[in-house]
């Protein structure tokens, strides 16, 4: 399946991170989600990010987006998704990027074990905002009427001035 984005977790080198609709990448049953070393060429996997995703199941559906914050951080995926690695998360997931827990689900990122209720197309954090902003097919997040638009803290929670939009 296709590739839908790329991230790269450091400042300017290291490894990549894609998501999209693929089952395998360079032989490897990586469900959505995969790190790339280096290059974008390099075939070794020699990292647990990609041997956590590969043993718990990636991704049930799609990822359309990744959101990685600068200088580095904690992925976060969003798209058709509703569960990843065995766990529930509503469109929208944050995945620990650090030793041997990269690529398992962060739990402590609260999208109210609910999220939203339909695909989200796009993640984005607007530059001097502590908000993640997303857009999509959905009609609620959390339970509360939030149709196609939703800003968010950091850590998944609705935040302030959270609105919607009716097309």
């Amino acid at each position: 399946g296709p590739i839908f984005a790329l991230a790269q977790p450091g400042l300017s080198s290291g490894p990549w991170i894609i998501v999209g609709a693929f089952k395998n990448v360079f032989g490897q049953a990586l469900n959505r989600v995969a790190q790339l070393n280096n290059t974008l060429s390099d075939r070794s996997d020699n990292n647990s990010f990609n041997t956590n995703i590969a043993s718990r199941g990636g991704a049930d559906h799609s990822v359309q987006q990744i959101y990685i914050p600068s200088g580095g951080g904690q992925p976060v995926l969003a798209g058709s998704l509703t569960n990843f690695n065995g766990a529930a998360c509503g469109h929208l997931v944050r995945l620990n990027y650090v030793s041997d827990t990269g690529g398992t689900v962060d739990t402590s990122f609260n999208s109210g074990d609910i999220g939203a209720d339909d695909r989200i197309f796009r993640l984005y954090r607007p530059a001097g905002l502590s908000e993640l902003h997303i857009l999509g097919s959905f009609q609620k997040y959390n339970l509360s009427t939030k149709s196609c638009i939703a800003s968010l803290n950091l850590d998944g929670t609705p935040a302030a001035g959270y609105g919607s939009v009716n097309p």
